[in-house]
């Protein structure tokens, strides 16, 4: 009998574990980040190739992704897969990566978003 209550006890920590670690949701880093306004960027402003690959830096760090240019310098520190992860797209297109690792996953998208400076110029 003791053996029997012992298990159930096992089980139902273990299942109100695996609930707890499951219904939490993952910490907001669009929170910490500054909110900019339409009059404070221009979302529509165009860059050039050359123009992104002048943020090419810890300091200022632009990057590509689907045509978008988007100033990702005040999230290096707070990626949550290290500012390395970041660091590689300075300057870049970071496209392929970017939808690598968070394509289709709308907090992502949605965190990207908020950090929008303008889009690619076409040739």
């Amino acid at each position: 009998m003791k053996k029997i209550i012992l298990g159930i006890a096992i089980v139902a920590i273990i299942g109100g574990g695996v609930w707890y670690f499951t219904s939490q949701t993952p910490p907001s880093y669009t929170n910490e980040l500054p909110q900019t306004t339409k009059q404070e960027v221009d979302r529509t402003k165009m860059f050039t190739v050359a123009d992104v690959a002048s943020h090419n830096s810890e300091t200022s760090c632009y990057t590509i992704v689907r045509g978008n240019v988007y100033d990702v310098t005040l999230f290096i520190d707070k990626h949550p897969g290290g500012s390395e992860a970041v660091l590689k797209t300075c300057g870049k297109d970071g496209t392929e990566l970017f939808v690598a690792k968070h394509g289709g996953k709308e907090k992502m998208e949605t965190t990207l978003e908020t950090m929008k400076v303008g889009a690619l110029a076409t040739q």
